[in-house]
């Protein structure tokens, strides 16, 4: 059971709301060591499988949680676990019954030197090695994801004839939300070469070919499921096909 000081807790208050609750998801998915899966696209399979969560999101929750020290990482043949701090000093174990141990022992973790120093070395020092390597990790996702606003909006520009800002706020927040929600490249290209074939050329549906129209929450998922149009009736064509139907009867 989760004792109620888990609420004072000065770590947990520090995180994201998001970051707390995959923390409390966590907990009660540890084996008797307190061990599970480190992998965004399992915790998301296992942990939020009713919830429309991408992975790139659960990885930055789980981001945070190592960095505050709640948790730390380890990797057993080339899979990579976690292990909640201190879990054993908040749980009681009856002598009687065998603890339940479902992932490997930790021989070394990911993050051991940052967890390794106080508080006092890190303020001599400087930034601790955890703080650079999560800056660093940002500017990199920061840069990917504006490779990939430019070639999502230079591909919506080419697909309807438009010529849309990639330097756009609103326009690159729509997109990057999406792909925080986990979707890729290719579903971005299926939803504008759905909705390019449905509309561009329809006086009342070609000006919906926007970033705000095509990229809104609600309305991505749902284009993301539709099918592309099948071709528009030929009369010729249907006509030979009944003269064929009628010359091999």
């Amino acid at each position: 059971m989760l004792n109620q000081v888990i609420i004072l807790s000065k770590k947990i208050n520090q995180v994201s709301e998001g970051a707390e609750n995959l923390y409390y998801r966590i907990l009660v998915s540890v084996d008797d060591f307190g061990r599970y899966h480190a992998d965004p696209k399992i915790l998301r399979g296992k942990l939020y499988t009713l919830r429309n969560i991408g992975h790139v999101t659960i990885q930055k929750r789980l981001d945070e949680l190592v960095d505050i020290g709640l948790i730390n990482l380890y990797q057993d043949d080339g899979e990579t676990y976690l292990e909640i701090v201190d879990f054993e000093e908040h749980q009681n174990f009856r002598s009687d019954i065998k603890r339940r141990e479902e992932y490997p022992t930790p021989v070394t973790y990911l993050n051991e030197s940052d967890t390794s120093r106080n508080g006092s070395e890190r303020d001599e020092i400087g930034p601790s090695n955890s703080t650079n390597r999560n800056i660093n990790r940002n500017k990199s996702r920061n840069k990917e994801e504006e490779q990939k606003v430019v070639y999502i909006v230079g591909y919506l520009n080419e697909r309807a004839g438009r010529n849309f800002s990639t330097t756009s706020r609103d326009t690159a927040g729509m997109i990057r939300g999406r792909l925080e929600d986990g979707y890729s490249l290719e579903d971005f290209k299926h939803v504008i070469d759905i909705k390019v074939a449905k509309w561009k050329g329809d006086p009342k549906m070609q000006d919906y070919l926007r970033p705000s129209t095509l990229f809104r929450p609600t309305n991505f998922e749902n284009y993301l499921n539709e099918s592309m149009p099948t071709d528009k009736p030929n009369p010729i064509k249907e006509r030979l096909q009944r003269e064929r139907e009628k010359l091999n009867a």
